[in-house]
């Protein structure tokens, strides 16, 4: 009750310098009593209780469950685990195949996959998406991509699969990176490879931010002869 009559209250519009301005907080709340709970935990269950509640969408509130911590520890441990597999060789690239409308292979889509040592093979919902927040994407994706190009070499040493292609999820944090073209020119310079046989899937949502900066990038990727294709679109 007490949540919602505070919510209600910062709805309120403030005027500031002659402009409205409206605020969405978010509040997060624990309960306590018999259980012994110092100050410094008790802040920190309402503090995830928060986040919960900006997750949520804002102009919310949450209370806090032991769930949330629980989540919270697996997510820490898996980020780890994360970590320590790109070192120890744990992630592979796995090619799922491209065919044409007659059942003939065209090509494949390099795919990460992560076999743990403990927990088996992780699905690439939950490591991508985390990959993602903590930058990992980086390493993974130039793990991927070289892989690629390397596997490219490989297969146009041999008639039967010269003419295949391999195509490449790019993220839009790989993209937005300074120096995305030129590495891609000198892994595909390094392993041999074909830029012709090598494709990378852009999503639309990258499209959004810094447009010109975005199409250029492509073009001079196209200018080699390295194809695109718009992913999720």
């Amino acid at each position: 009750a007490v949540a919602c009559k505070l919510l209600l209250a910062l709805h309120t519009p403030l005027q500031l310098a002659g402009q409205q301005h409206y605020s969405t907080p978010s509040i997060g709340l624990t309960l306590f009593g018999q259980e012994r709970q110092s100050v410094d935990e008790l802040l920190k269950r309402a503090d995830l209780a928060m986040y919960e509640a900006k997750a949520a969408g804002r102009n919310t509130h949450r209370f806090f469950d032991p769930g949330m911590q629980q989540a919270l520890h697996a997510r820490s441990s898996l980020e780890a685990d994360l970590r320590q597999s790109l070192l120890r060789g744990e992630l592979f690239v796995h090619y799922q195949a491209v065919v044409d409308h007659q059942g003939h292979i065209k090509g494949a889509e390099a795919l990460a996959r992560w076999n743990h040592p403990e927990r088996g093979t992780i699905s690439p919902v939950e490591f991508i998406p985390l990959a993602e927040q903590t930058g990992l994407i980086l390493p993974l994706g130039q793990y991927v991509l070289q892989t690629a190009c390397e596997q490219l070499q490989r297969w146009s040493q041999h008639e039967s699969t010269a003419h295949l292609t391999i195509a490449v999820n790019v993220s839009a944090r790989q993209f937005r990176e300074a120096n995305f073209v030129d590495g891609v020119l000198a892994l595909l310079a390094a392993t041999g490879a074909n830029p012709k046989r090598l494709k990378l899937e852009l999503t639309e949502s990258m499209l959004i931010d810094n447009l010109e900066e975005m199409v250029g990038k492509m073009a001079a990727l196209q200018a080699h002869g390295i194809g695109l294709s718009l992913d999720d679109f």
